[in-house]
């Protein structure tokens, strides 16, 4: 039913259009418009159209620089086709309502065809891309490409000298181009493509001002045809941007999550290598070098007191090794989390730490045992552990002091030291603070850093208690 009130739309706009070259042929041979009625009358119906004129050529400017403006932001070439075909249709009742053409009214039937050529070009293109004919219809849209060269003929007849004769060629170009349009939304509804219903409302719009409407002036019609088209298509245009906009945060959301949710894999597989590494130092290397060691005696004893100092030299040496075995493990698996708990395996680390550097070491932890799953607690652990590795590494630091409280909803950390800093420039340089980033991210808490040349280094970090259990 709607298919058929709109070629009856046509069939009326071809009709209109018939009519309009003998109006602008007879222009041109009498140049001697005939109006009847008062002067009073005459003034006041031309005020009235001038003001309606000139707020429909307002929002179509407005339309057309929002359009503009949206290319600009955006680079999607369906505003930009969108905005001259905007730019040239205004231009086209700018000459239809002799604006531009007073002075010069030869020139008002080949602005007419070139202004409505140009207009007719840019709406293939626009209609293309917004309809997503490449994707649904790809036989429409190359018919398309080959419908732009025919929309040329009239603006080419026009250039040789025949302007009547181009006007009507236009006339065809026009009726051919609003079939391609109808045809390109009806085939584009059907893929049940939903944007389509505004392309064809807005079509709808024009063709029925043009075709129907009987107001004041001929080019009325147009206008308000033309100003209603541009409305909902370009609320249609808003309302799809506005969902790429959606349609892009959720990607970006969901590839944060991934991220996060690859980086929880990764570290948790981080664990897991250097438990199963742990354990192999701890029960085979650590048990050989014990045995060894042991073995070491039982052969000091056979020596009957010949070379002592020799064997005694190896044994503090295999005990060494097995301290130094046992360091390794303990680095890479703090099985003390699981007897002594959190607090205790963190002041163990800064006491051992304490030991192999120059630094004044002050730590301070509050009773968190219990308060944070296993994952976070071993995440927390590692954040302590990559600091005082920084510290020993790269501070050259006299003093510092790491403070691990509660506070109201938070577990908050607060480190500081006096050593030389580093440029917030390159914040990861050579200190291996990504690690650090990514198990806040895990935690879900708010890092801050701050630092500077020969300043110190402060860190502050806050997690919340949503990740927290009891």
């Amino acid at each position: 039913m709607i298919v058929r009130q709109i070629l009856c739309v046509l069939f009326l706009l071809a009709a209109n259009l018939n009519a309009a070259p003998k109006e602008l042929v007879l222009n041109y041979e009498h140049q001697v418009p005939v109006h009847s009625g008062t002067l009073e009358a005459i003034y006041e119906d031309e005020h009235v159209k001038n003001i309606v004129n000139g707020f429909m050529f307002g929002a179509l400017l407005a339309l057309m620089i929002y359009s503009l403006y949206t290319y600009i932001a955006t680079a999607d070439k369906t505003h930009l086709y969108y905005s001259g075909y905007l730019c040239f249709s205004i231009l086209f009742l700018l000459i239809r309502n002799g604006y531009l053409t007073q002075g010069i009214p030869v020139w008002s039937l080949s602005g007419l065809t070139i202004s409505s050529t140009i207009a007719l070009i840019f709406s293939i293109p626009f209609s293309n891309g917004y309809l997503r004919l490449k994707a649904y219809y790809p036989k429409i849209y190359r018919l398309g490409r080959w419908l732009i060269p025919i929309l040329l003929i009239p603006m080419l007849i026009d250039l040789s000298g025949h302007p009547v004769m181009a006007f009507r060629v236009l006339q065809a170009c026009l009726a051919l181009a609003a079939g391609y349009w109808l045809s390109a939304a009806c085939l584009s509804l059907i893929q049940g493509y939903k944007p389509a219903y505004h392309y064809l409302a807005a079509l709808t719009f024009l063709l029925v001002c043009y075709g129907v409407y009987e107001g004041f002036h001929s080019s009325m019609s147009l206008q308000m045809g033309l100003c209603l088209q541009a409305l909902v298509l370009s609320y249609a245009l808003a309302v799809k941007l506005n969902d790429s906009k959606k349609q892009t945060m959720r990607l970006q959301t969901e590839m944060l999550q991934q991220t996060a949710g690859f980086s929880r894999e990764l570290l948790i597989a981080q664990e897991n290598e250097k438990e199963s590494i742990a354990a192999e130092l701890s029960n085979q290397v650590g048990q050989l070098l014990v045995l060894l060691k042991n073995e070491m005696h039982a052969l000091e004893k056979l020596s009957e007191g010949t070379n002592t100092e020799l064997f005694e030299n190896i044994t503090r040496d295999i005990g060494k090794a097995i301290e130094e075995v046992s360091n390794v493990s303990f680095s890479l698996r703090p099985y003390q989390m699981d007897t002594l708990g959190l607090k205790r395996s963190m002041e163990r680390l800064a006491e051992d730490m304490a030991h192999e550097i120059s630094t004044t070491l002050l730590i301070k932890i509050a009773e968190i045992d219990q308060l944070l799953t296993r994952e976070a607690q071993m995440n927390l652990y590692r954040i302590v552990q990559e600091l005082l590795s920084n510290l020993a590494k790269h501070a050259d630091a006299t003093t510092c002091s790491i403070n691990i409280q509660i506070s109201e909803n938070y577990i908050v950390l607060k480190y500081r030291d006096n050593g030389k800093g580093y440029d917030t420039g390159y914040p990861s340089s050579g200190l291996g603070l990504s690690g650090i980033r990514e198990r806040c991210k895990l935690l879900e808490a708010d890092l801050k850093m701050s630092s500077k040349r020969n300043s110190g280094t402060e860190v502050y970090i806050n997690i919340p208690m949503q990740i927290l259990s009891t």
